[in-house]
């Protein structure tokens, strides 16, 4: 009996820690050529978002439909220019075949033109961040590419009510306006 609770123990902090580190910031990283890049073509730098509020998005494509609450509640917010979505796949955790998924990943890209969807096809930010793998992970990452909130999973109310409370800070922070004042 003790076996079985020992084992999870010490599994449990491995899976506590798929989320991204919050309040550390990420290591520089591009996805190009055989590790992945943009949908629409060439690579995707990490260092591009800078000095902007990043809503980042890590999803193994079988766990598409776990976040759809977050996704909805994000998208009701006010939109401009400093703050930007970022969709990157994780094509290394599914069976699916990747040209299945490259098709409806443009056919996403063409329906959400504000968010910006990359390719990871050798898990690339499971092991250069730690991000989750064979899940969905939402994070917020700071202008400065600090991480201010990190959740890997499925996201409950609270959850989502921590993370648009982190964005609301973040863009206060960065413009000296609220959120509501985006995109007038």
């Amino acid at each position: 009996m003790k076996a079985p609770i020992l084992a999870l123990a010490l599994l449990f902090p491995l899976l506590a820690q798929a989320a991204l580190p919050v309040g550390k910031p990420l290591s520089p990283l591009t996805l190009e050529g055989e590790a992945g890049g943009l949908v629409t073509g060439g690579p995707w730098k990490s260092e591009s978002l800078k000095g902007k509020i990043v809503l980042l998005f890590y999803v193994d494509p079988d766990e598409k439909g776990s976040n759809k609450e977050i996704e909805v509640a994000l998208g009701a917010l006010p939109q401009g220019p400093e703050v930007v979505s970022v969709a990157i796949i994780n094509l290394g955790a599914t069976w699916l075949p990747n040209s299945v998924i490259a098709s409806k990943l443009e056919e996403s890209q063409k329906e959400h033109p504000r968010t910006t969807y990359v390719k990871d096809l050798n898990k690339t930010l499971v092991k250069a961040w730690g991000a989750g793998d064979d899940t969905y992970m939402v994070s917020l990452i700071g202008p400065d590419q600090t991480v201010l909130y990190s959740y890997d999973g499925t996201m409950g109310q609270p959850q989502i009510n921590e993370m648009i409370g982190k964005l609301k800070e973040a863009v206060l922070a960065l413009t000296g306006k609220p959120i509501d004042s985006l995109g007038k």
